[in-house]
């Protein structure tokens, strides 16, 4: 697992983990209405498929 850390800190700032969908709830939350006016609707599933390819 990867850890970042700040120079100014000496405990770990973020502990990345893998995306699961029980996940999706959370992020679809976190659109807001300037977002979908922006970028359109956001299929987050599809999102999630994707960025799982990589």
């Amino acid at each position: 697992s990867l850890i970042l850390t700040s120079s100014r800190l000496t405990e770990p700032s973020i502990l990345p983990r893998r995306t699961e969908s029980h996940d999706i709830p959370n992020i679809i939350s976190l659109m807001k209405y300037d977002t979908e006016r922006l970028f359109g609707r956001i299929n987050v599933i599809y999102l999630l498929q994707c960025l799982v390819a990589f």
